[in-house]
């Protein structure tokens, strides 16, 4: 996925797709680059930029309305660091630290109990090959304040999403050996 919900990109470009246009247009917040150009694909769009993103307005496409946007720089430290919706992370502090055995930990306080069975994550893999993992565990923390596994796994690239067991729990976080976690969710 793109930085904003319905879109995709590689590297610069950005291709949103409008299923069901309202009649003020399509709102994209704002992103930290500098749109380059822009094109209409399918439909008759024009893209203004203010101070709140980018209004998609114009005349749509019945079935998809596809824009290309083209931006000064890659978007995809962007779109991999974006929380996912309905993620019990969104704007809660990530304390990130690095353990004795050099893994990095990130640890989300949920502020009050949260029943969870889902998480998403995105890392930094630099020189990944094929075919290896990093190794990984998602810890939930207990009454007593002690940290228990809910899913242990291996991260193949860059990307890993993963379902289990309902787990009631205060905070999470992830144990890995990278060098950066760019996104964390839990759901």
């Amino acid at each position: 996925a793109g930085p904003w919900m319905n879109s995709v990109f590689n590297g610069n470009v950005v291709y949103v797709h409008v299923l069901d246009w309202p009649k003020e247009g399509i709102r994209l917040s704002a992103i930290p680059r500098k749109l380059v150009s822009f094109k209409s694909i399918t439909g008759n769009i024009q893209v203004k930029q203010d101070e709140k993103g980018w209004l998609i307005s114009g005349t749509p496409d019945p079935v998809n309305t596809i824009v290309r946007l083209e931006f000064d720089k890659s978007v995809e430290e962007i779109a991999y660091s974006l929380p996912s919706k309905g993620s019990y992370t969104i704007e809660r502090e990530r304390k990130i630290t690095t353990d004795a055995e050099g893994r990095m930990v990130a640890e989300v306080n949920l502020d009050g109990e949260k029943t969870i069975n889902r998480f998403e994550f995105t890392i930094d893999n630099p020189g990944y090959r094929r075919g290896q993992g990093k190794t990984f565990e998602l810890q939930t923390k207990q009454a007593d304040g002690k940290w228990k596994s809910a899913y242990k796994g291996s991260v193949y690239g860059i990307i890993c999403s993963k379902q289990f067991d309902p787990v009631i729990t205060k905070a999470v976080r992830l144990v890995i050996k990278a060098s950066t976690i760019k996104q964390f969710d839990v759901f």
